[in-house]
């Protein structure tokens, strides 16, 4: 795989779109490698992934809106190389809030297109992570404030924040030492807003039943 991605596929892409999308095919293909190989040849998987998600990066950062699905798709992915291969939380992180930062700012075309762009990173990270994932939990967390606070959705708002918890507790004795710090404290975070999103609607339903009965 390798080897046809750097003789062929690679040099002949006719587009950036094209040649981000095979680049981050490398270095997934080395991620991937990374995870069962060890020793020297788990070093030079590591260095030869990271060499590609690098370059594609660069790439799609110079040819591509932020929120473009092969962009964000890559993010994800170079976000999940630093966290689970390199055991960098912080480059993580980091990487992950750019993108998220991305999906905040750059929906100029409106709630529509900032919705398409959630709508497109979070199935991206449920394809590609674990529930209890911390990237991925950050990613639900944004996207249950954008309905709630730019959507004014409530329902919607709670019905993911609610399933992205639920999903992780289900899966709470798979997280490592390392992820767990960081899950639980967006889970948290996630109750904490259901617990607040929640006892909102139900003020507005009183408050709105006291006005009919004056009526």
């Amino acid at each position: 795989m390798g080897g046809l991605l750097d003789k062929f596929l690679i040099p002949k892409a006719s587009n950036p779109e094209s040649k981000v999308f095979y680049l981050k095919m490398k270095g997934d293909y080395y991620r991937y490698l990374a995870e069962v190989a060890t020793g020297d040849v788990r070093a030079g998987v590591v260095d030869d992934s990271q060499k590609s998600y690098q370059e594609a990066f660069d790439i799609a950062k110079a040819e591509m809106q932020p929120t473009h699905p092969i962009r964000l798709g890559l993010a994800l992915n170079f976000s999940v190389f630093f966290y689970e291969i390199l055991n960098s939380p912080d480059k993580a992180c980091q990487l992950a809030k750019q993108v998220l930062q991305s999906l905040t700012f750059q929906g100029t075309g409106g709630g529509g297109e900032q919705h398409k762009s959630y709508q497109e990173a979070f199935d991206i990270a449920k394809s590609k992570m674990q529930p209890t994932h911390p990237i991925r939990l950050g990613l639900a967390l944004n996207f249950s404030v954008f309905y709630y606070e730019i959507l004014n959705s409530p329902d919607r708002a709670c019905h993911l924040a609610k399933q992205a918890f639920d999903d992780a507790i289900a899966e709470l004795d798979t997280l490592n030492e390392d992820s767990y710090k960081d899950s639980t404290l967006i889970m948290q975070l996630l109750r904490d807003n259901l617990t607040l999103w929640t006892s909102d609607t139900q003020g507005e339903g009183e408050d709105a039943n006291e006005g009919g009965d004056q009526n």
